[in-house]
């Protein structure tokens, strides 16, 4: 099981170029959660144990232990527990995995569609779906196939990936989105646009007017819009993508406190602290301490073996 990650957007790293899939275990327990992002990648999350909240587009989606969660690429979502500790399982993995643009009928017939917003999957499938036995035993063959890595496995993995897709289309949980859905395409992209200029310039002064002049939307649309696809406000936004920024420096850095406040955009030391705390319900000095235990135990593990 991953180590818990405060507040992150999880990080991906593929075995290889050439197999674009990742599947690992995730924990989120006591104030952790994944905050408003989107990716390039497909997510599939299998509920191992626990409840939480999704937010898609702008939809809370709930999933409990054994539900099947699907994010499409591109698009704005957040998880948020509801219970002490949950466990995940993830599978992520980059569109052109299953498909290469531009090539072939199943490609403009099946999959085009769905990364351009005109047909959807079913969000959330539980194990009283009829299709839910079949989709279920094809996670488990990935799953399966990338711990073993034996011989011929990532053709083995792609088939197992595609399979699960054909069930998918062949028991209706894929399904063409209305006008007034697909209309909101538009939207969508303007909030993902606006969480990737966030997040690179999240250590210099942000209004909300200069990013949303950047998504080429007015400040009053655009506070709409972004309050209805993440479920918080443009500035809470900010500072806690600042203060996830500020997790991974204490964590991975020798900065000094304040160094550390400073990197990531706060000018105030004690504003800086009072919000890490409020978000995290510890302090910055904690996550520094706790992540130094974690190394010298880390050390002396390698030392033992």
């Amino acid at each position: 099981m991953s180590s818990r990650n405060y507040n992150g957007t999880l990080r991906r790293d593929y075995n290889g170029k050439f197999l674009p899939i990742e599947v690992n275990d995730y924990e989120l327990v006591e104030n952790d959660f994944i905050m408003p992002h989107h990716r390039n990648e497909i997510e599939i999350h299998y509920i191992i144990d626990g409840t939480c909240d999704y937010y898609i587009d702008g939809k809370k989606q709930s999933a409990e232990t054994g539900d099947i969660v699907y994010l499409k690429s591109d698009t704005v979502n957040s998880m948020y527990k509801s219970c002490e500790k949950l466990k995940y399982r993830a599978f992520v993995f980059l569109p052109g995995f299953l498909y290469t643009e531009n090539v072939g009928c199943t490609t403009e017939k099946y999959f085009r569609p769905l990364k351009q917003g005109d047909s959807e999957v079913t969000c959330v499938i539980t194990s009283e779906d009829a299709a839910y036995p079949e989709l279920i035993a094809q996670l488990n063959r990935v799953k399966e196939f990338m711990d073993k890595q034996e011989e011929l496995y990532e053709l083995e993995v792609k088939i197992a990936m595609l399979s699960y897709f054909l069930t998918l289309f062949k028991t209706g949980h894929v399904t063409k989105r209305n006008n007034r859905e697909k209309s909101k395409y538009k939207s969508e992209n303007a909030i993902c646009n606006a969480i990737d200029y966030i997040n690179q310039n999240y250590n210099r002064s942000l209004t909300v007017d200069e990013i949303a002049e950047n998504v080429g939307i007015s400040s009053s649309h655009f506070m709409k819009l972004f309050r209805e696809y993440t479920h918080t406000t443009c500035i809470s936004y900010i500072n806690k993508c600042r203060l996830t920024k500020a997790v991974e420096l204490l964590e991975t850095t020798r900065f000094n406190i304040l160094d550390v406040a400073t990197a990531v955009g706060y000018n105030n030391i004690s504003l800086f602290n009072r919000d890490f705390k409020k978000i995290y319900g510890t302090t910055p000095k904690e996550v520094r301490k706790n992540a130094r235990i974690e190394e010298k135990l880390n050390r002396s593990r390698k030392l033992t073996l």
